[in-house]
């Protein structure tokens, strides 16, 4: 490790860079419609990332009101609470109906997946960044 990165900012290289590469394997390209669900830390990189890589919009989707406080400052073009809106709807609308062309699952929660893959759009992407049980 070089000198002056401390422990604790070494410990997110790996989180980092696992995302890093399932965005980049993902193949998000500019200007396709990217979805992440449940955006805890390594949700947080997946919006980074896939604004980085040239998706627009974002949306940034979780029951956590300051999670998607987060989300907005790590890139997020919409955030929305899962719990509460009607989301399928939602992300009709802002897409034009066309849904989401990459989604990054990242709840870790097994039940939440089949709900997620709905808001991919036909021969769109469904990744599994978490670890459901």
């Amino acid at each position: 490790m070089p000198d002056g990165i401390s422990d604790e900012e070494a410990a997110f290289h790996n989180l980092a860079a696992t995302v890093m590469n399932s965005v980049r394997l993902s193949k998000v390209t500019l200007g396709e419609n990217v979805g992440v669900v449940g955006v805890g830390i390594l949700g947080q990189f997946a919006i980074m990332f896939s604004r980085l890589a040239g998706g627009f919009p974002v949306i940034a989707l979780d029951i956590s009101e300051d999670r998607l406080e987060i989300a907005k400052k790590s890139g997020a073009t919409e955030v929305l609470r899962s719990d509460i809106e009607d989301v399928v709807k939602k992300i009709q609308d802002l897409t034009e109906g066309r849904m989401l062309d990459v989604v990054f699952e990242v709840t870790g929660n097994p039940n939440v997946i089949p709900w997620a893959i709905k808001l991919v759009k036909h021969l769109g992407r469904f990744i599994i960044l978490s670890s459901p049980r």
